[in-house]
C-alpha cells in the first residue's frame, strides 16, 4: 500500500509540474479576453474605469476641458495651464455647475460638457497667479488675474476669523518672471495677515493701491518692480500696531516706490534695494 501511495504521489507531482511548465498563460488570457469581448463584459469594465471618480492627468487646462472621461466627482491634475511645465500645474475637482457658480476661467473653468465645471483646489492657502492663467512673459496683461486673486483671498477670509483666532492667512504667490500689469490694481477690502510672495518675480508698468480697509500684518517678500511710477500706495486708517513689512525686494527704474498716506502703521524694510522716493503722509 505504501508503494502504491508513493507511486501515485510521484505521478501527481509530475502532472502538476508539467502542467504549469507547459501551460501557455498568455494564450489562456487571450482566450478569456476574447470571451469577455463577445459577452460585452470587457467594454463595461473599461467604461466604468474611464467614467470614474479617479484622478486623471492632463497636459494642459484645454486638454482637461475637452476630456470626455470625467464625471461629477472626478479629479483632474494638469501639468501646466497653457502648456506642460509652464508653472500652472494644478488640481481640480470636477462637479456639476450650480446657479451660484461664476465661470471666470481662473477658479471656475467650464468644461466642454456645459453641465460640468472644473473647480480649482487651493492647496495650503496658496493662491498662485500662474495656476490662474497668469504669465510672466512681460507682454501678457495680468491685471484681472492679480485682482481676481486678491478678491478670492478677501472672500475666504474675514475680520471675524482673526477675532476668533482662526488662522486665515493666505499667500498670493508669483512664479519667477516679469508680469505686465496693464493698469493700477486698486483694492480696498479687508484682509488680515496677507502675504505676497514674489519668488523673485518682477511687476512692470503699474503697481498696487491698497485702501483704508487693509488689515493688520501685510508682508511682501521677493516681489520686485521694474519701470513703475508708483509701486505701492497705502491709504491707512488709524490702527495701532498695524505692520507693513517689505523684504528682499528690488526696484529698478521706478519712482515713488511707496506712498503711505498715514503714519499710524509700522513700516519696515528688510534687504530692499531702491534709488527712488519713499513718501509718507501726515
Amino acid at each position: 500500500a505504501v508503494e502504491e501511495l508513493q507511486a501515485l504521489y510521484i505521478e501527481l507531482n509530475s502532472y502538476v509540474t508539467n502542467y504549469f511548465e507547459n501551460l501557455d498563460v498568455q494564450e489562456e488570457i487571450n482566450n478569456k479576453l476574447d470571451d469577455m469581448v463577445e459577452q460585452g463584459t470587457l467594454q463595461e469594465i473599461i467604461s466604468d474605469y474611464l467614467n470614474s471618480k479617479a484622478v486623471f492627468g492632463f497636459d494642459t487646462v484645454q486638454d482637461m476641458q475637452e476630456a470626455t472621461n470625467l464625471i461629477d466627482g472626478s479629479y483632474a491634475r494638469t501639468l501646466g495651464f497653457y502648456e506642460k511645465n509652464d508653472g500652472g500645474s494644478a488640481l481640480y475637482k470636477i462637479r456639476e455647475i450650480t446657479n451660484d457658480d461664476v465661470v471666470d476661467n481662473m477658479f471656475i473653468i467650464e468644461m466642454e460638457d456645459n453641465s460640468l465645471i472644473a473647480e480649482l483646489i487651493i492647496e495650503n492657502n496658496i493662491v498662485n497667479i500662474n495656476k490662474l492663467g497668469g504669465k510672466g512673459d512681460e507682454t501678457t496683461d495680468n491685471h484681472d488675474i492679480i485682482l481676481g486673486a486678491l478678491n478670492y483671498i478677501y472672500e475666504h477670509t474675514s475680520e471675524s476669523s482673526t477675532v476668533n483666532n482662526i488662522d486665515s492667512s493666505y499667500i498670493l504667490e508669483f512664479n519667477k518672471g516679469i508680469y505686465l500689469n496693464g493698469s493700477l490694481i486698486s483694492f480696498n477690502e479687508y484682509i488680515d495677515n496677507l502675504i505676497i510672495k514674489g519668488n523673485g518675480a518682477y511687476i512692470t508698468s503699474n503697481g498696487f493701491k491698497f485702501g483704508t480697509k487693509i488689515g493688520y500684518n501685510v508682508e511682501i517678500d521677493e516681489l520686485n518692480f521694474y519701470n513703475v511710477n508708483k509701486c505701492y500706495e497705502f491709504d491707512y486708517i488709524d490702527r495701532n500696531y498695524q505692520t507693513l513689512l517689505f523684504k528682499n525686494s528690488t526696484f529698478r527704474e521706478c519712482e515713488n516706490i511707496f506712498i503711505i498716506n498715514r503714519r499710524s502703521c509700522m513700516t519696515k524694510f528688510e534687504n530692499c534695494k531702491s534709488k527712488a522716493a519713499i513718501i509718507f503722509g501726515t
